[in-house]
């Protein structure tokens, strides 16, 4: 027997917080009872938009740089001063020594002051760029409030400070947080010459489970009667958000015993007098609850009579029928059902099968454990007046009148048990 249970979680599950407990032991996913199937996936993105891209220049210090440029602020430190520029010629090339690009201003700041303190001139220049200089573009996602989300390689992360930062699961999650995000921020909108200062990019991280089945086989096999115990105790998805409260906890007893005949009614070649003589029998199962509707048996009578019950219906079934739950006695009352045992018949009671109730794997099954059960009573009643004499209030006038009676019984008569009196008035 195997125990089966699917977790689902639309971010992604993080399959090391898996811990289950069973038979008091605690198991992760790879415990050798588990087998773990992975039924859908999605992948995980690092969503993220790039702080403003800074280009520092190193020019030589005794170039005048500054007919070429308005400064938009000044940096000193440490005897040293950088500035933030904006260049509206460009700069003489051989007066360039080298140009690096920062993303994040505090990066370029301090950048700009170790090229300071080689004794060169360092800019800082505020940049539009091309973002095909850094990043390789796979594909672009439009989204429902006018901005993009750039699907871009990752093998080419791009290192410094971001706007927004975060992991989001599936496509759709990325378009979803972009709305989210673009209206209040202004974000991803493209100005002239296709250059975006903060764009949305969204760069593969892995492939997460959404969905997994886990399957536990009990090593050694559930044992007759036993009580077996499953947990889930954790499982967080790939933020750390814990399995939401549910109920987690499994409770399985083990039942392999077929129900078993205990008693039945009448005894086996019981003698009855009363033509109502009803049939029962009374069944025991030690772990689990009988059904009633699977029972089959068959009631024939001398007479001709043959009653076949193959299972019941569902409640109601028919009255003569009647099954106690408390008691586990099933009876059969021949009065509802419209008939009487007769003189002299005999009556054979066959029961063949009743099953237990299981909600997983076949119910045991009461033919499959012991033969069928088959007895016998016999309706007897007693001797008949057939004939008697002289006649009920007649007047007679012999001294030595007689009296006598003729008694009847197919079954035969027992003289020694026949008692009568006289009574002279």
């Amino acid at each position: 027997m195997q125990f089966q249970f699917d977790i689902y979680d639309d971010n992604g599950i993080d399959l090391s917080s898996l811990r289950v407990r069973v038979r008091g032991a605690v198991h992760g996913y790879s415990s050798t009872y588990f087998r773990l199937d992975t039924l859908q996936i999605d992948t995980l993105f690092h969503l993220y938009v790039p702080d403003t891209i800074f280009r520092v220049w190193a020019v030589n210090a005794t170039y005048n740089w500054e007919s070429r440029c308005n400064i938009r602020a000044t940096y000193s430190r440490d005897g040293l001063t950088t500035w933030w520029v904006t260049i509206y010629t460009p700069l003489v090339p051989a007066q360039v020594i080298d140009t690096w690009d920062y993303m994040g201003r505090s990066a370029a700041v301090e950048a700009a002051f170790a090229h300071a303190a080689l004794g060169r001139d360092a800019l800082i220049e505020t940049i539009v760029p091309n973002w095909l200089d850094y990043l390789t573009f796979i594909q672009n996602m439009g989204c429902s409030e006018g901005e993009t989300v750039y699907v871009v390689n990752t093998d080419e992360p791009m290192p410094g400070a971001y706007i927004y930062d975060t992991l989001v699961t599936g496509r759709v999650a990325l378009q979803a947080t972009a709305n989210l995000y673009y209206p209040g921020m202004g974000w991803g909108i493209e100005p002239v010459f296709g250059r975006i200062s903060h764009p949305f990019f969204a760069a593969a991280v892995e492939l997460v489970p959404t969905t997994v089945r886990l399957t536990y086989t009990p090593i050694p096999q559930i044992y007759e009667g036993e009580i077996f115990n499953m947990e889930l105790l954790s499982c967080n998805d790939v933020f750390g958000n814990p399995i939401e409260e549910s109920d987690v906890a499994w409770l399985v007893t083990s039942d392999r015993t077929a129900p078993s005949v205990v008693e039945y009614y009448p005894p086996h070649n019981t003698i009855t007098t009363n033509p109502l003589e009803p049939i029962w029998i009374k069944f025991n199962d030690p772990f689990g609850p009988i059904d009633p509707h699977s029972i089959k048996m068959r009631i024939q009578t001398t007479s001709g009579d043959l009653i076949i019950l193959d299972s019941l219906p569902l409640p109601p079934w028919p009255p003569e029928w009647i099954w106690d739950p408390t008691t586990n006695i099933f009876r059969f009352d021949p009065l509802t059902y419209g008939i009487f045992w007769e003189q002299g018949e005999t009556v054979t009671v066959t029961f063949l099968d009743i099953a237990d109730s299981s909600h997983f794997c076949p119910p045991n099954r009461y033919a499959h454990a012991h033969p069928f059960l088959s007895w016998s009573f016999f309706m007897v009643d007693g001797p008949l007046l057939v004939e008697y004499f002289p006649h009920n209030a007649s007047f007679v006038s012999c001294p030595t009148q007689q009296i006598g009676f003729t008694l009847y019984d197919m079954d035969g008569i027992d003289q020694f048990s026949v008692r009568f009196s006289v009574i002279v008035l």
